[in-house]
Protein backbone atom coordinates (compact mmCIF):
# COMPACT_ATOMS: atom_id res chain seq x y z
CA UNK A 1 0.00 0.00 0.00
CA UNK A 2 1.38 3.42 -1.25
CA UNK A 3 2.42 6.49 1.96
CA UNK A 4 1.09 9.87 1.54
CA UNK A 5 3.26 12.69 3.14
CA UNK A 6 1.24 15.72 5.14
CA UNK A 7 2.72 18.26 7.01
CA UNK A 8 1.01 20.74 9.75
CA UNK A 9 1.10 24.01 10.33
CA UNK A 10 4.35 23.61 12.62
CA UNK A 11 6.04 22.39 9.73
CA UNK A 12 6.30 18.72 11.33
CA UNK A 13 5.67 15.94 8.34
CA UNK A 14 4.10 12.87 8.55
CA UNK A 15 4.59 9.30 6.24
CA UNK A 16 1.12 8.00 6.35
CA UNK A 17 -0.39 4.44 4.79
CA UNK A 18 -2.67 6.13 2.44
CA UNK A 19 -5.27 3.46 3.86
CA UNK A 20 -4.91 5.30 7.40
CA UNK A 21 -5.00 8.71 5.97
CA UNK A 22 -7.89 8.09 3.89
CA UNK A 23 -10.29 7.90 7.22
CA UNK A 24 -10.17 11.72 6.95
CA UNK A 25 -12.50 12.92 4.02
CA UNK A 26 -10.69 15.93 3.65
CA UNK A 27 -7.34 14.29 3.33
CA UNK A 28 -8.89 11.29 0.99
CA UNK A 29 -10.29 14.35 -0.98
CA UNK A 30 -6.59 16.24 -1.28
CA UNK A 31 -5.13 13.23 -2.06
CA UNK A 32 -6.97 12.48 -4.99
CA UNK A 33 -6.92 15.94 -6.07
CA UNK A 34 -2.99 15.30 -7.02
CA UNK A 35 -3.96 12.76 -9.38
CA UNK A 36 -2.59 9.51 -6.90
CA UNK A 37 -1.79 6.82 -8.39
CA UNK A 38 -1.51 3.22 -7.03
CA UNK A 39 2.65 3.07 -7.26
CA UNK A 40 3.69 6.16 -5.47
CA UNK A 41 0.89 7.18 -4.30
CA UNK A 42 1.20 10.56 -6.07
CA UNK A 43 1.98 12.01 -9.23
CA UNK A 44 4.16 14.53 -7.18
CA UNK A 45 5.76 12.27 -3.99
CA UNK A 46 8.05 15.39 -3.22
CA UNK A 47 5.07 17.48 -2.15
CA UNK A 48 3.28 16.74 0.95
CA UNK A 49 -0.14 17.44 1.72
CA UNK A 50 -0.28 20.50 3.85
CA UNK A 51 -2.76 20.59 6.98
CA UNK A 52 -2.75 24.42 7.59
CA UNK A 53 -4.81 24.82 11.13
CA UNK A 54 -3.79 21.55 12.94
CA UNK A 55 -0.14 21.31 14.70
CA UNK A 56 2.00 18.21 14.99
CA UNK A 57 0.45 17.49 18.57
CA UNK A 58 -2.77 16.95 17.48
CA UNK A 59 -2.44 15.11 14.52
CA UNK A 60 -0.27 12.50 16.39
CA UNK A 61 -3.31 11.68 18.37
CA UNK A 62 -5.29 11.54 15.09
CA UNK A 63 -2.74 8.98 13.85
CA UNK A 64 -2.57 7.27 17.26
CA UNK A 65 -6.70 7.23 16.58
CA UNK A 66 -6.67 5.77 13.21
CA UNK A 67 -4.14 3.67 13.35
CA UNK A 68 -6.16 1.35 16.67
CA UNK A 69 -9.18 1.37 14.01
CA UNK A 70 -7.89 0.22 10.96
CA UNK A 71 -6.04 -3.30 12.82
CA UNK A 72 -7.35 -6.18 11.57
CA UNK A 73 -9.76 -6.98 14.02
CA UNK A 74 -13.39 -6.55 12.71
CA UNK A 75 -15.17 -7.64 15.72
CA UNK A 76 -13.14 -5.55 18.08
CA UNK A 77 -15.29 -2.50 19.50
CA UNK A 78 -18.83 -3.58 16.66
CA UNK A 79 -21.26 -4.09 18.96
CA UNK A 80 -20.39 -0.93 21.45
CA UNK A 81 -20.27 1.39 18.10
CA UNK A 82 -23.86 -0.01 16.95
CA UNK A 83 -25.17 0.22 20.78
CA UNK A 84 -23.44 3.63 21.22
CA UNK A 85 -24.96 5.19 17.61
CA UNK A 86 -28.58 5.29 19.51
CA UNK A 87 -27.08 6.79 22.79
CA UNK A 88 -24.54 9.00 24.49
CA UNK A 89 -22.12 5.38 25.30
CA UNK A 90 -18.84 5.56 23.73
CA UNK A 91 -16.66 2.49 23.11
CA UNK A 92 -14.16 1.55 25.72
CA UNK A 93 -11.03 2.35 23.49
CA UNK A 94 -12.20 5.54 22.68
CA UNK A 95 -13.77 6.86 25.98
CA UNK A 96 -10.23 5.86 27.64
CA UNK A 97 -8.08 7.77 24.76
CA UNK A 98 -10.53 10.60 24.52
CA UNK A 99 -11.05 11.30 28.56
CA UNK A 100 -7.39 11.11 28.96
CA UNK A 101 -7.05 14.45 27.40
CA UNK A 102 -7.01 17.53 29.11
CA UNK A 103 -9.74 20.15 28.22
CA UNK A 104 -7.71 22.42 26.03
CA UNK A 105 -6.19 19.39 24.11
CA UNK A 106 -9.59 17.66 23.77
CA UNK A 107 -11.08 20.81 21.98
CA UNK A 108 -8.85 21.19 20.18
CA UNK A 109 -8.91 17.82 19.10
CA UNK A 110 -12.10 18.33 18.18
CA UNK A 111 -11.46 21.37 15.95
CA UNK A 112 -8.82 19.32 14.03
CA UNK A 113 -11.27 16.35 13.64
CA UNK A 114 -14.01 18.36 12.42
CA UNK A 115 -11.39 20.13 9.96
CA UNK A 116 -10.44 16.60 9.03
CA UNK A 117 -14.24 15.06 8.45
CA UNK A 118 -13.49 11.77 10.41
CA UNK A 119 -16.85 11.08 11.34
CA UNK A 120 -16.51 8.04 13.95
CA UNK A 121 -14.42 9.78 15.69
CA UNK A 122 -15.96 13.40 15.44
CA UNK A 123 -19.13 10.91 16.72
CA UNK A 124 -16.93 9.40 20.20
CA UNK A 125 -15.93 13.08 20.75
CA UNK A 126 -19.57 15.06 20.77
CA UNK A 127 -20.70 11.62 22.87
CA UNK A 128 -17.87 12.35 25.50
CA UNK A 129 -18.43 15.92 25.68
CA UNK A 130 -21.78 15.79 25.85
CA UNK A 131 -21.46 13.06 28.71
CA UNK A 132 -18.51 15.74 30.47
CA UNK A 133 -21.36 18.88 31.01
CA UNK A 134 -24.46 16.30 31.38
CA UNK A 135 -26.40 17.69 34.08
CA UNK A 136 -23.92 20.39 34.88
CA UNK A 137 -25.04 23.88 35.78
CA UNK A 138 -24.47 26.99 33.44
CA UNK A 139 -21.11 28.05 35.29
CA UNK A 140 -20.00 24.69 36.05
CA UNK A 141 -19.92 24.22 31.86
CA UNK A 142 -17.91 27.92 31.65
CA UNK A 143 -15.42 26.62 34.05
CA UNK A 144 -15.34 23.43 32.61
CA UNK A 145 -14.48 24.87 29.25
CA UNK A 146 -12.68 27.80 30.25
CA UNK A 147 -15.31 30.22 28.87
CA UNK A 148 -14.31 33.82 28.81
CA UNK A 149 -17.91 35.49 29.43
CA UNK A 150 -18.68 39.26 28.11
CA UNK A 151 -20.88 41.24 30.30
CA UNK A 152 -24.89 40.20 29.76
CA UNK A 153 -27.52 43.18 29.54
CA UNK A 154 -30.78 43.13 30.84
CA UNK A 155 -33.16 41.99 28.17
CA UNK A 156 -35.70 44.47 30.07
CA UNK A 157 -33.62 47.32 30.46
CA UNK A 158 -34.53 50.84 29.11
CA UNK A 159 -31.41 51.77 26.73
CA UNK A 160 -31.44 55.86 27.70
CA UNK A 161 -32.01 54.75 31.82
CA UNK A 162 -28.91 54.60 33.78
CA UNK A 163 -27.59 51.05 34.33
CA UNK A 164 -25.39 49.19 36.82
CA UNK A 165 -22.51 46.26 36.44
CA UNK A 166 -23.18 43.81 38.38
CA UNK A 167 -20.22 40.46 38.58
CA UNK A 168 -21.49 37.13 39.89
CA UNK A 169 -19.65 34.31 41.87
CA UNK A 170 -19.27 32.11 38.94
CA UNK A 171 -17.66 35.06 36.82
CA UNK A 172 -20.94 36.54 34.63
CA UNK A 173 -20.84 40.51 34.62
CA UNK A 174 -24.65 41.30 34.12
CA UNK A 175 -25.83 44.83 33.75
CA UNK A 176 -28.94 45.78 34.97
CA UNK A 177 -31.32 49.10 35.47
CA UNK A 178 -30.32 51.25 37.90
CA UNK A 179 -33.73 51.57 39.92
CA UNK A 180 -33.52 47.67 39.88
CA UNK A 181 -30.12 47.25 41.60
CA UNK A 182 -31.46 50.02 44.34
CA UNK A 183 -33.96 47.65 44.63
CA UNK A 184 -31.16 45.38 46.30
CA UNK A 185 -30.36 46.66 49.59
CA UNK A 186 -27.19 45.55 49.46
CA UNK A 187 -26.66 46.63 45.86
CA UNK A 188 -28.05 50.07 46.85
CA UNK A 189 -25.39 50.46 49.65
CA UNK A 190 -22.69 49.30 47.54
CA UNK A 191 -23.99 52.64 45.16
CA UNK A 192 -24.29 55.00 48.33
CA UNK A 193 -21.05 54.44 49.38
CA UNK A 194 -19.88 55.67 46.26
CA UNK A 195 -21.67 58.59 46.39
CA UNK A 196 -23.82 57.17 42.85
CA UNK A 197 -22.95 54.62 40.17
CA UNK A 198 -19.55 55.30 39.00
CA UNK A 199 -18.23 55.03 35.47
CA UNK A 200 -16.97 51.50 34.84
CA UNK A 201 -17.55 50.03 38.28
CA UNK A 202 -18.54 46.87 38.41
CA UNK A 203 -20.18 45.56 41.72
CA UNK A 204 -19.30 42.05 42.86
CA UNK A 205 -21.27 39.59 44.25
CA UNK A 206 -19.15 37.75 46.04
CA UNK A 207 -21.61 34.69 47.60
CA UNK A 208 -24.47 35.03 44.28
CA UNK A 209 -23.94 33.24 41.62
CA UNK A 210 -25.70 33.96 37.88
CA UNK A 211 -28.67 31.57 38.16
CA UNK A 212 -29.34 32.58 41.51
CA UNK A 213 -29.17 36.26 40.80
CA UNK A 214 -31.39 35.81 37.55
CA UNK A 215 -33.98 34.53 40.09
CA UNK A 216 -33.89 37.24 42.65
CA UNK A 217 -33.68 39.89 39.82
CA UNK A 218 -37.03 38.13 38.33
CA UNK A 219 -39.05 38.56 41.93
CA UNK A 220 -37.71 42.14 42.42
CA UNK A 221 -38.98 43.50 39.05
CA UNK A 222 -42.26 41.83 39.44
CA UNK A 223 -42.62 43.92 43.09
CA UNK A 224 -41.40 46.83 41.51
CA UNK A 225 -44.13 46.49 38.78
CA UNK A 226 -46.83 45.82 41.23
CA UNK A 227 -45.32 48.51 43.29
CA UNK A 228 -46.26 51.63 40.51
CA UNK A 229 -49.10 49.81 38.66
CA UNK A 230 -50.30 52.06 35.27
CA UNK A 231 -52.74 55.20 36.13
CA UNK A 232 -55.49 53.24 34.99
CA UNK A 233 -55.27 50.11 37.35
CA UNK A 234 -58.11 49.36 39.33
CA UNK A 235 -57.54 49.97 43.10
CA UNK A 236 -55.58 46.89 44.81
CA UNK A 237 -58.14 44.56 46.71
CA UNK A 238 -58.45 41.16 47.77
CA UNK A 239 -58.52 39.58 44.59
CA UNK A 240 -55.39 41.63 43.89
CA UNK A 241 -54.00 40.06 47.10
CA UNK A 242 -54.85 36.59 46.59
CA UNK A 243 -53.46 37.20 42.49
CA UNK A 244 -50.36 38.03 44.31
CA UNK A 245 -49.69 34.70 46.53
CA UNK A 246 -50.66 32.81 43.17
CA UNK A 247 -47.61 34.19 41.90
CA UNK A 248 -45.09 33.84 44.62
CA UNK A 249 -46.84 30.41 44.95
CA UNK A 250 -45.84 29.53 41.39
CA UNK A 251 -42.43 31.69 41.26
CA UNK A 252 -41.41 28.86 44.11
CA UNK A 253 -43.18 26.04 42.68
CA UNK A 254 -41.24 26.28 39.35
CA UNK A 255 -37.95 25.40 41.83
CA UNK A 256 -36.49 22.29 42.66
CA UNK A 257 -35.48 22.22 46.63
CA UNK A 258 -31.82 22.59 45.93
CA UNK A 259 -32.76 26.03 43.96
CA UNK A 260 -34.79 26.93 46.70
CA UNK A 261 -32.08 26.49 49.23
CA UNK A 262 -29.89 28.35 46.88
CA UNK A 263 -32.07 31.23 46.27
CA UNK A 264 -32.77 31.53 50.01
CA UNK A 265 -28.69 32.08 50.30
CA UNK A 266 -28.62 34.30 47.28
CA UNK A 267 -31.68 36.93 48.81
CA UNK A 268 -30.04 36.87 52.40
CA UNK A 269 -26.91 37.93 50.93
CA UNK A 270 -28.55 40.74 48.72
CA UNK A 271 -31.43 41.50 51.75
CA UNK A 272 -34.09 40.92 49.94
CA UNK A 273 -36.21 39.99 52.91
CA UNK A 274 -39.33 39.44 51.66
CA UNK A 275 -38.08 36.85 49.24
CA UNK A 276 -36.17 35.41 52.16
CA UNK A 277 -39.26 35.06 54.11
CA UNK A 278 -41.54 33.70 51.30
CA UNK A 279 -39.06 30.98 50.60
CA UNK A 280 -38.28 29.94 54.54
CA UNK A 281 -41.97 29.42 54.47
CA UNK A 282 -42.16 27.23 51.31
CA UNK A 283 -39.43 24.94 52.86
CA UNK A 284 -40.93 24.97 56.18
CA UNK A 285 -44.56 23.87 54.70
CA UNK A 286 -42.89 21.24 52.64
CA UNK A 287 -40.83 19.76 55.85
CA UNK A 288 -43.86 19.79 58.00
CA UNK A 289 -44.94 16.46 59.72
CA UNK A 290 -42.07 14.70 57.65
CA UNK A 291 -39.23 11.97 59.31
CA UNK A 292 -35.86 12.91 59.32
CA UNK A 293 -35.36 10.36 56.63
CA UNK A 294 -37.82 12.44 54.41
CA UNK A 295 -36.39 15.60 55.18
CA UNK A 296 -32.52 14.68 54.15
CA UNK A 297 -34.08 12.89 51.13
CA UNK A 298 -36.24 16.53 50.09
CA UNK A 299 -33.15 18.56 50.87
CA UNK A 300 -30.51 16.16 49.03
CA UNK A 301 -28.27 15.74 52.41
CA UNK A 302 -26.52 12.39 52.77
CA UNK A 303 -26.47 10.43 55.54
CA UNK A 304 -23.14 9.89 56.70
CA UNK A 305 -23.12 8.68 60.40
CA UNK A 306 -22.91 5.29 61.26
CA UNK A 307 -25.37 3.33 63.25
CA UNK A 308 -22.60 3.79 66.43
CA UNK A 309 -22.13 7.65 66.19
CA UNK A 310 -26.67 7.86 65.45
CA UNK A 311 -27.14 5.68 68.52
CA UNK A 312 -24.76 8.31 70.93
CA UNK A 313 -26.25 11.48 69.00
CA UNK A 314 -29.76 9.90 70.76
CA UNK A 315 -28.68 9.11 73.93
CA UNK A 316 -26.96 12.78 74.31
CA UNK A 317 -30.17 14.38 73.16
CA UNK A 318 -32.35 11.82 75.17
CA UNK A 319 -33.96 14.68 77.69
CA UNK A 320 -35.22 16.25 74.49
CA UNK A 321 -37.52 12.72 73.76
CA UNK A 322 -40.47 12.38 75.79
CA UNK A 323 -41.04 8.97 77.68
CA UNK A 324 -43.59 6.82 76.19
CA UNK A 325 -45.53 5.55 79.64
CA UNK A 326 -45.75 1.75 79.17
CA UNK A 327 -48.70 0.04 78.01
CA UNK A 328 -51.68 -1.31 80.54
Amino acid sequence: MPNVRLRTCDGVEFNLDVKIAKCSTTIATMFDDLGSDDQNGGKDEATPILLPTIDSKIFKLVVEWATYHQEPDAARGAASEAQGAVSNEVGEWDATFLNNLDMPTFLDLMLAVNYLNIHKLLQSIYKTMANKISGKRPEEIRILLDIKTEIVHDHEQVASAPNVALETSDGVKYVVDYDVARSIPIIKEMIEEDNGVQDDKIYKLHNVNYDDLLNVLQWVKHHMARASPPENARNPGSGDNNAENSWEEEFLNEMNNTTQLALILAAKELGVENLVNAACNKVGNMLKRKTVEEIREGLGIKDDFSDGEREEIRRQNQWTMPEVPPAD
